[in-house]
């Protein structure tokens, strides 16, 4: 599950250079400031420089990035059985519960990861349609933060929502590492 969430993390990635290059590309010829938003009029109510419209969300992307890699680098460093969390018994109870752990955890910082590189992409992208003349209202940025913050939301109750699990809820495919002794 890391794997295909981090794989799609570096898609986005991906996507979010490509975008935010064809931006700036477009951008580049007009002589005027980037407009994050129009009113009615067409007439910019907000507006930033080209630079600190390519530098700030690149930046911001690459710190990002970073901090979420140096993040999961330090997690894989840590032992499982120093971490506290809910259904402790169970979690810490063999070494294949430890793994799966830790590979939820790191599902999860990188999840994190996705949704917020989705949401400055979205960003990024909004504004270019703006200065491209298709429009954009203030109220729009207020979707993209609120099904930004509701992706966040989910996925965070999702977490808590696994660990809670006890061993007879647990949703994995059966097999003999989660099954009880019997004594």
């Amino acid at each position: 599950m890391d794997k295909i969430i981090r794989f799609l993390k570096n898609l986005l990635l991906g996507g979010f250079v490509v975008i935010l290059g064809l931006a700036y590309y477009e951008l580049v010829d007009k002589s005027t400031p980037v407009a994050l938003y129009v009113d009615g009029n067409k007439k910019p109510l907000v507006q930033v420089s080209l630079d600190v419209f390519f530098y700030v969300p690149m930046f911001f992307m690459v710190l990002l990035n970073v901090f979420i890699a140096l993040i999961v680098r330090v997690f894989k460093q840590i032992p499982i059985k120093n971490i506290n969390i809910t259904n402790k018994d169970f979690w810490h109870a063999d070494e294949d519960r430890q793994e799966l752990l830790q590979k939820m955890f790191v599902a999860w910082i990188y999840g994190f990861a996705l949704i917020t590189n989705f949401f400055v992409t979205m960003i990024v992208a909004k504004t270019w349609f703006v200065n491209r003349g298709i429009g954009g209202q203030l109220w729009e940025y207020g979707v993209i933060s609120i099904c930004f913050l509701s992706l966040i939301l989910i996925w965070l109750f999702g977490m808590f929502y696994r660990l809670k699990l006890r061993r007879e809820e647990f949703f994995v495919a059966k097999d003999a590492r989660f099954e009880d002794d019997e004594d």
